[in-house]
């Protein structure tokens, strides 16, 4: 359990401006702060999708933070009402929270208040030390299938109404002839970066511009975010760290595409593991 959790993590209180979340968030390279007031005790989390929310870049108009004058707080744009879990909590009651709350990351506490955080990249990177019988399996026996799939030169927002009209969450993206990865909802919605000019000093509002990747060729790494059937699923959960992706194109001879291997797999690889083994 220690291995997996990030303790003492940077926090951001309810008052604190955007300015400040965002400066963090690339300080720190991070994608998720909890809110916690002066006695540490969890009021939310914000992360980049509940930022891209709120800019109306996944709600309806009416939802949307208004920039007019100033930049919201921390507590304007958060998620409250967070699930939240011990820290004597096992491993695999932490991965099911990851898995049947649809998260990448769950706060942890210790006597109410914040102790930690653990994320789906944490359970990724501890996989073959937590399963190593999962960890052996070959990636061709977990993978899920190759539909739907987009063109790489699709825009995020293609990207997301077909994910809308299918009901997933994962899009094979090829070049029209040869696999070339998998994208995710989650790495849709991160295609909208923003930038804040400031004078570095979390008062002043600065200028928020959007910047949006004009492709999904633009998510995907420089080279093909692909794997083996053959390779073991410990090799996949290594290779979605490296290339920091949330799924891989599995590939086989003559470069035919079998099937995707999605961060979804493979936790759930994991979480059948760590009950089998309860």
């Amino acid at each position: 359990m220690n291995t997996l959790v990030t303790f003492n993590p940077v926090t951001v209180a309810p008052g604190d401006s955007l300015a400040k979340v965002l400066r963090l968030m690339a300080e720190y390279e991070m994608h998720h702060l909890p809110v916690v007031d002066d006695d540490y005790s969890l009021l939310g989390i914000i992360s980049d999708v509940d930022i891209a929310r709120c800019l109306t870049l996944d709600s309806p108009a009416d939802d949307a933070c208004d920039f007019s004058d100033a930049l919201p707080s921390a507590a304007a744009v958060m998620t409250s009402g967070v699930v939240s879990l011990d820290v004597e909590m096992a491993p695999l009651v932490l991965l099911q929270a990851i898995l049947s709350h649809d998260f990448h990351s769950v706060p942890v506490t210790a006597r109410g208040r914040l102790a930690g955080i653990v994320t789906a990249t944490d359970f990724l990177r501890e996989f073959a030390l937590l399963t190593p019988r999962a960890a052996a399996s070959l990636a061709a026996k977990s993978m899920s299938p190759w539909r739907p799939t987009i063109a790489c030169d699709a825009t995020p927002d293609d990207a997301q109404a077909l994910m809308a009209a299918h009901h997933v969450r994962y899009l094979g993206v090829h070049d029209g002839a040869h696999p070339l990865g998998v994208v995710s909802a989650r790495m849709v919605r991160r295609a909208h970066r923003l930038e804040l000019l400031t004078d570095n000093s979390d008062d002043v509002a600065g200028l928020l511009m959007e910047r949006s990747c004009p492709t999904l060729a633009s998510l995907l790494p420089e080279r093909r975010a692909v794997i083996d059937p053959l390779c073991s699923l410990a090799e996949a959960a290594a290779k979605l760290s490296e290339l920091a992706v949330d799924g891989l194109a599995v590939v086989g001879a003559g470069d035919k595409v079998l099937g995707m291997l999605t961060e979804t797999d493979l936790l759930k690889s994991m979480s059948f593991e760590l009950a089998r083994r309860a």
